[in-house]
């Protein structure tokens, strides 16, 4: 779960029939990611491993291959091929709390209380057709058998990066993405 507070206080005066008023206005504000089962959310900081500050395409393919691989086998059977377990888009709750002092007495006068749900989206939203969660055939958009090079029935990370680099090379403009070096 993803949860950030914000905390704004801010001093307003407004000029009205010569006399000026004070108000002393406290935002809280706290976001969170919802918990959904079953899918893994995108964290983008997890793409950079070797934390140089930039994601090279190695780094992006190996990372979903890990996160397509959901029983750790370091391999992606035709099950977890078909699975749609990475979500592109986020359920988000916000909840807002203003406190404001309109006398500058140190009481809150005002109390107003908000709650919003949003979503946000990942760039990986292109490859997800029907915006249910990622999969991996979803996303390589390629047929298991053209993975599985040694007709195994499963796809190493060896044989997944292989057909990963080609495919994004030939759909996406290579130089959205640093090579690492």
């Amino acid at each position: 779960m993803n949860f950030k507070k914000l905390f704004f206080t801010t001093a307003m005066i407004a000029a009205t029939s010569g006399a000026a008023i004070a108000n002393t206005v406290v935002t809280e504000k706290y976001t969170q990611t919802k918990e959904l089962n079953d899918v893994k959310q995108i964290q983008f900081s997890k793409f950079d491993e070797n934390n140089d500050g930039q994601y090279s395409m190695p780094e992006v393919g190996k990372t979903l291959f890990y996160m397509f691989d959901t029983d750790g086998n370091e391999v992606i059977d035709n099950m977890e091929w078909n699975n749609e377990n990475v979500m592109t888009i986020i359920p988000v709750e916000e909840t807002k709390f203003q406190y404001i002092d309109t006398d500058n007495d140190g009481m809150t006068d005002i109390q107003i209380n908000s709650y919003d749900e949003f979503y946000t989206v990942s760039g990986l939203m292109a490859f997800d057709k029907n915006q249910d969660g990622l999969s991996a055939e979803e996303f390589i958009d390629e047929g298991f058998e053209v993975l599985d090079d040694d007709q195994n029935k499963v796809i190493s990370l060896e044989e997944w990066q292989e057909v990963y680099l080609k495919t994004r090379m030939e759909h996406n403009q290579p130089e959205n993405y640093n090579d690492g070096q």
